[in-house]
This record gives C-alpha cells, sequence and structure tokens, in this order.
C-alpha cells in the first residue's frame, strides 16, 4: 500500500492524460463515448430483438444494461493488456513499475464510464420506472467489478510481452466470454443446468446483478456476490503471483 501511495501523484497524471487523450483523438470528443456503444446496441437489437425475434418484453433495458456494462469490461481488459507494450520507449529507458500502465490505463477507462454510466441510470429508472434500496448495492459491485478488470488486465499486461501471440488467443477468449455472459438473453430461462454452468462466468454473474439493481429494484443475492469476489481474488492473486515472477525480465521482453 505504502509503495502504491508513493506514485500517487503519477497514478493521477497519467489516469486524467490518458482519459483526455481517448476524447482527443477521437473526431466527436467525448460525445463519441456516448453514440459508439448507443449504435452498437441498436445493431443488437435490429439482428436479435427484430430480425431473429429473441427478445420479449423489457428486452430492451435488458439489452442495454448487459451491453454497457461488457463493453466496459471489455474495453477495460484489452487497454489495459496493451498497456505495457505501449509504454515500451519509457519501459526499457526508465525504472518504474511496470503495473502502474495497465493499472493508470484501466482507470483512465472507468472515468470514461462514469459518464455513460450516470446515463444508464438515468435511462434505466424511466425504463423501469423504479430507483430503490437495491441501488445501495451499486457501489459494492462496481468495486468489485473494478478489481476484476484491474486484475485481468494486468495479468494479461504482464504476459503479453513474453507471448505476444497471447492477444490472439485473448481476442477468441473475450469472443467467447461475449456469447456466454447473457448480453442478449436469459442465463436464468436457459435451465438449471446450463445456467449453474454460464454462471460459472463471473461477467454473467456482474450482468445478472446490474440488471436486477437497475430494472427490478433486487439486490444481489449473498451467493452472487461471493461468486464474483472468489473471481477477484483468484486473478489478483495470479496476476500479482505472475507479475512477481515476471518482473526482473520485463525490459528485456519487451526489447526483443
Amino acid at each position: 500500500m505504502n509503495h502504491l501511495y508513493g506514485y500517487r501523484d503519477l497514478l493521477t497524471y497519467r489516469v486524467l492524460f490518458e482519459a483526455k487523450k481517448d476524447a482527443r483523438q477521437l473526431y466527436m470528443g467525448a460525445l463519441w463515448w456516448v453514440l459508439e456503444p448507443a449504435a452498437q446496441i441498436a445493431v443488437l437489437y435490429l439482428v436479435f430483438g427484430i430480425l431473429m425475434q429473441r427478445g420479449g418484453p423489457g428486452f430492451v433495458g435488458f439489452l442495454v444494461v448487459g451491453f454497457v456494462f461488457w463493453r466496459w469490461f471489455d474495453s477495460s481488459c484489452k487497454k489495459g493488456m496493451q498497456a505495457m507494450m505501449s509504454a515500451k520507449p519509457i519501459l526499457t529507458q526508465v525504472k518504474l513499475p511496470a503495473w502502474l500502465f495497465p493499472v493508470t490505463d484501466i482507470l483512465s477507462v472507468a472515468i470514461r464510464f462514469v459518464v455513460i454510466l450516470s446515463l444508464l441510470i438515468a435511462f434505466a429508472v424511466l425504463y423501469s420506472g423504479q430507483f430503490g434500496s437495491a441501488y445501495l448495492m451499486l457501489p459494492p459491485l462496481l468495486i468489485l467489478n473494478l478489481l476484476l478488470v484491474l486484475s485481468i488486465g494486468t495479468l494479461f499486461a504482464t504476459i503479453t510481452p513474453f507471448f505476444p501471440d497471447s492477444t490472439k488467443i485473448v481476442e477468441n477468449l473475450f469472443t467467447l466470454l461475449f456469447f456466454s455472459s447473457g448480453i442478449f438473453y436469459d442465463i436464468s430461462q436457459m435451465g438449471e443446468r446450463a445456467s449453474e454452468l454460464l454462471y460459472l462466468n463471473p461477467v454473467a454473474v456482474l450482468l445478472s446483478s446490474y440488471r436486477g439493481i437497475m430494472l427490478q429494484n433486487e439486490a444481489p443475492s449473498p451467493d452472487m456476490f461471493l461468486r464474483i469476489s472468489l473471481a477477484v481474488a483468484i486473478t489478483f492473486t495470479l496476476a500479482v503471483l505472475v507479475y512477481r515472477r515476471a518482473r526482473p525480465g520485463m525490459a528485456k521482453a519487451l526489447l526483443r
């Protein structure tokens, strides 16, 4: 913790710098942060809700909440995964802890997500007509979600310099996660055995919990929190162990 506190100024600067840079690099700036997911949701609704007729009552809200939180998870992990490779000119010449770069990149995405989250909450309240005590569980759920993406992003970022082709494996893994997380279908309606299998995926548990809070005013069950907390504990521990093992050879790996 003291080590992290010692880099607080650098962390703060890089988080804000990355968030501003993302906005400047896009043609429409921060407005595109909202328009891009809206366009993707429209495509998914057209395909699954209209053409394939897989929707039903409440499908729009179900899809919007699920996709927005999936996109945060997906973009955070992938941005974090590339962070150490992107910082190669710095890490090979300046003695800095490599974990700073995935952490700051992921936190910059989180700042951008706050804007979208505020709009999503407004949408969910208007759409469902509910805003109750279940929302008190949203902050701890968001913290667990952030810890999960920090752990996964840092883990992948540490592996990538040693195995550059791992990015292709991760892309396929995230495609599998996309289709197994219940973004455009209700896992609870798939039968007990299939549901239990799919709920081994912590992203599916997170999406189900967010929908319960925002669309039904239902707080996540203790079992849901336990599953997510366990996933965070496992990925965080794995990220720390892999980073400690890889740290001595990181600069050499980046120079290959």
